[in-house]
């Protein structure tokens, strides 16, 4: 069974690789650090089950080490050291892969990198290793799949009453970051578990009271609220990020000036949703019920006028000593 899968390249879905004692060379390929995170994690904890020794962890980037230092890391062995598993970071800055497929390592290596080498000695590698490929859904998919895992995750948490709307909304708040969904998920489930009477259900509300919004939909919520006339909870949302974040400033500027930016693109082009997304870099869902209505609410002189004044406040932010703070709230009342 083994045989079958070394050379081919699995999807993440497919799990972690079992692990062998027969094979020890893994390659994580893809864009999405948490599904390379992962693999490796599941790695470490599925060599100290097989091979039932303590396992010495080693972790090197090659983007900050020279090629001979690699090498010199690698082939040092501590002559009491049984097992080891050696993460090497963007390992396609080496140039000389053929180290790797020309040798037996005792080892066991996981070579990882966001994208893939083009080189024959890198291919060769390949033949020698079981892949699994960690990349990012496309961006219309990213929704089923951030809400696939959401429910699966609260399932697996004994959450069996969770709704996809319940799980979309979540999603909506946070985006597509995977690393901040799974802090939101666990503090939700931590919050449930320490209620004296825990429900099989998550509600909105449970959301709204533990989860901290991802500050791109900050920008979304306070736009909104300044459309609706709703000042008061803008400010009061503008000092919930200030609270939040830790350095929100040229941070929060330049998510503002990119989301008039984008409204300002919307209102100037007539590509469709799924065309929209490879320049505007959100779902088409988020781009459709989010964007677009606030498009159609703000005149173009509006959207300019105000890209204008948020170019000047990021030019003074930094300069120097300056009240940003004040500046947004100004921004916000006198809209």
């Amino acid at each position: 069974m083994l045989k079958k899968v070394i050379g081919k390249t699995l999807s993440f879905k497919d799990g972690a690789p079992k692990v062998s004692q027969h094979h020890n060379l893994y390659v994580a390929v893809g864009d999405e650090p948490f599904y390379r995170d992962q693999i490796f994690n599941k790695l470490v904890n599925s060599h100290k089950v097989v091979c039932e020794e303590n396992v010495e962890v080693i972790k090197i980037d090659c983007a900050e080490m020279t090629q001979p230092e690699v090498f010199s890391k690698i082939l040092s062995r501590d002559l009491f050291t049984k097992k080891r598993l050696i993460l090497l970071k963007n390992f396609t800055k080496i140039k000389k892969l053929e180290f790797f497929s020309e040798r037996n390592f005792k080892d066991s290596i996981v070579f990882e990198t966001e994208k893939a080498g083009r080189s024959k000695a890198y291919k060769e590698l390949l033949k020698k290793t079981i892949a699994i490929d960690c990349s990012k859904p496309k961006p219309w998919l990213e929704e089923s799949d951030a809400v696939g895992k959401i429910i699966g995750y609260l399932k697996r948490n004994g959450y069996e009453e969770v709704t996809q709307d319940t799980a979309r909304y979540l999603y909506e708040q946070i985006g597509y970051n995977l690393y901040k969904l799974m802090s939101e998920l666990d503090k939700i489930v931590m919050y449930k578990g320490g209620l004296q009477f825990v429900g099989p259900e998550i509600t909105i509300e449970d959301i709204d009271k533990i989860c901290v919004k991802g500050m791109h939909y900050n920008v979304f919520d306070l736009i909104d609220k300044i459309l609706s006339g709703k000042k008061k909870d803008a400010l009061s949302l503008l000092d919930k990020i200030f609270k939040n974040e830790s350095s929100p400033g040229i941070l929060l500027i330049n998510l503002w000036y990119t989301h008039f930016e984008n409204i300002l693109y919307l209102k100037s082009t007539s590509k469709k949703d799924t065309e929209l997304t490879s320049y505007i870099k959100m779902p088409p869902m988020v781009i459709q019920k989010k964007l677009v209505p606030q498009a159609q609410k703000i005149p173009t002189g509006k959207v300019i006028e105000s890209m204008n004044y948020l170019t000047e406040v990021d030019f003074n932010l930094r300069k120097g000593s300056f009240d940003l703070r004040y500046h947004l709230e100004k921004f916000i009342l006198d809209y």
